[in-house]
Formats: C-alpha cells, sequence, structure tokens
C-alpha cells in the first residue's frame, strides 16, 4: 500500500505524526481521534492498525495485501475489537458489561497481530459507568494494546477520560481532495458532491444524505430565525411518527446543529480551519459574535442535553421544543 493509495484522503500532517510515532514504538497507547463524522477518523484508524500489524510494511507505508491487512479490510481481523452501542439497546449507550466484557479480553494473548487496537465509536455514547470501567484500564494499559476512542465532541467525555488519552483532531478536508477522489470512483457530479459535503468524504459518496443534511439544516436555521410559530411547525414536523424513525433524523439534525456551532466558534476565534457549512457563513458568523466562548459553549451543552433526554425516551416534541428555546434565546431571537 503506497502513500497515494491509503484508504483515506486528507489528513496528511495527522498521518505523518501518526506513523511516526508508530515506528518509534511511541505510540500513545490511548488516542482521541475528534472531528465531524464523515471526515475519515475510523479509515484512518484501521490504516494505523494495518501498518502496526503488517507481514510486510515499506517504511510508514502497510503492503495492503498480505494476511492482517486483507482480514482488517474485510473486518475479520481478530485483534480489532470495536465496542459500539448494540443494537438492540434502545437507549443507545454502550453498557458497562459491554466495556468490561472488551476489557476481559485484553487478558488474553492477541491471536493473530503483534500489537491491539480497541476502538471505541461513538466514544460520547459511553455511559457513565462505562467509562469510569474504561478509565481504569487506561490508567494501566495492557501491553501491546492501543485504545482508539472516536468522538464527534470531546467535550462530552468525563475529564478524566480525556485526560488520559493523546488528543487528535480532525478538520475537514479539502474540497478539490475530495472532488479528485470522487472522480478517481467515477462519481457522477464528482465536484457539486464535494462542494456539498462540506469536507467529509463518506457523506460525499450519498446523495440522499447530502440532502437530508441540506434541507435538514436550512430548516433549523429558518426555525430560529423566525418566531416560537416557525419552531413549533418544525418540531411537529419532526417528530412525528414512529418513534426510532424520528430519533434517526433527530441525530442528524443534532449533528447539523453541533456543526454550525462549530463554525460560529471558529469565526469568532477568527481561526483558518475550513468551516463545515461556509456556504451559511452569513448566518454562523453572526451566531458567533452573539454568543461569545459562555453563549457558544451553553448551546453545546443544550444539544448534549437533548442528546440525553432522547436516549432515556423523554418525549420528542418537548426535547425539541426545549432546545430551540434554549439556542433561540441565547442567540436574542
Amino acid at each position: 500500500m503506497t502513500a497515494t493509495a491509503l484508504p483515506f484522503i486528507g489528513h496528511a500532517p495527522l498521518w505523518a505524526r501518526l506513523t511516526r510515532s508508530l515506528l518509534r514504538d511511541r505510540l500513545h497507547h490511548a488516542l482521541l481521534f475528534e472531528g465531524p463524522a464523515g471526515v475519515g477518523r475510523t479509515r484512518v484508524a484501521r490504516a494505523l492498525a494495518a501498518l502496526a500489524n503488517c507481514e510486510a510494511p515499506s517504511g510508514a507505508d502497510a503492503c495492503g495485501r498480505c494476511r492482517t491487512c486483507t482480514a482488517l479490510e474485510r473486518g475479520v481481523f481478530p485483534d480489532w475489537i470495536e465496542v459500539s452501542p448494540q443494537g438492540d439497546r434502545a437507549s443507545g449507550q454502550i453498557a458497562v458489561a459491554e466495556v468490561r466484557e472488551v476489557l476481559r479480553k485484553t487478558s488474553y494473548h492477541r491471536y493473530m497481530g503483534r500489537k491491539r487496537f480497541i476502538v471505541v465509536e461513538p466514544a460520547e455514547a459511553l455511559a457513565p459507568a462505562s467509562a469510569n470501567a474504561l478509565l481504569k484500564t487506561l490508567e494501566e494499559p495492557p501491553a501491546d494494546t492501543h485504545f482508539i476512542l472516536i468522538a464527534t465532541n470531546a467535550s462530552a467525555l468525563l475529564p478524566t477520560l480525556r485526560s488520559r488519552t493523546q488528543h487528535i483532531r480532525f478538520g475537514v478536508v479539502a474540497t478539490n481532495e475530495i472532488a479528485a477522489w470522487l472522480q478517481s470512483k467515477g462519481v457522477d457530479q464528482a465536484e457539486g458532491r464535494a462542494a456539498a459535503c462540506h469536507g467529509r468524504p463518506a457523506v460525499a459518496l450519498d446523495g440522499d444524505v447530502l440532502d437530508e443534511r441540506r434541507a435538514l439544516r436550512d430548516g433549523l436555521l429558518t426555525a430560529l430565525a423566525g418566531g416560537l410559530p416557525s419552531r413549533n411547525e418544525w418540531a411537529v414536523e419532526h417528530t412525528g411518527g414512529k418513534r426510532q424513525e424520528w430519533t434517526a433524523r433527530l441525530d442528524v439534525a443534532l449533528d447539523v446543529l453541533d456543526e454550525l456551532l462549530r463554525d460560529a466558534a471558529l469565526s469568532l476565534a477568527a481561526a483558518t480551519v475550513p468551516r463545515i457549512h461556509p456556504d451559511v457563513a452569513d448566518t454562523t458568523e453572526p451566531w458567533g459574535r452573539r454568543l461569545g466562548p459562555d453563549g457558544l459553549a451553553r448551546c453545546a451543552t443544550a444539544v448534549r442535553d437533548a442528546r440525553d433526554q432522547l436516549a432515556v425516551f423523554v418525549a420528542g416534541r418537548s426535547v425539541v421544543d426545549a432546545l430551540l428555546a434554549r439556542i433561540a434565546t441565547e442567540l436574542g431571537s
């Protein structure tokens, strides 16, 4: 596997730093990958595991052909363990029993690789007891085992958990890189999709996802800019029907709201980091000025509270009404 054939695009400086640490046997035992969904966090983690265990590496490149590399690509490498909310768990949280079972496996000898990788995604789904169970292991990590926590919002994690990790921030990928990547895959309307995905290659591959996210974003902005009737209308529209259907839709809406707040924070800080939603900068830049650091923090907390309430089956309409009212109040609407 050459550098140009890596299974992700963008993040070259970040990748160089990770591989340099790995090749010097100085890779931190616990990494926190923070960034927007769809930018390639999991793909980078998988590539790191491939390089750490490749049977025929060439410098900082895994070969992509050996037993280990192919097993990882097919998702059957036994020393790559994923921890995520179980599909039958209505709460959407990672239970302490799930974490303890994975930690029990770390006491076993590795099955196939030189190093074991345990990937927690999304890390925000760790229940408090689960996070504390993981924290104890991070304080005394098993040999040749690396934990990678993948998060959209690292501030939602326990401070003690964050303090035990090396924080790696993923930015969005340049539009021209995504367009070239899509073209190499033969995707139609590559440039348009690249422009609309807001720097996230995985999102660019699915046109339906792009349309859904754009519609949710524009509807949210309209509701927040309007008065109470506009907010009520949006809440009614997006909390009707079967709960599992509208909760999935609200998850995306909350992601979008987090992204808008991130852009507002970047504008306030005059950061040069690319925005996720540059086409609505005329909205997010004033948000940054109106909210300030404290207001942005309160809004981020409001979004996190909404997620927590939905996870324990609080009525969707009540959650959305309260969230939109809180954001609108902070914005002075």
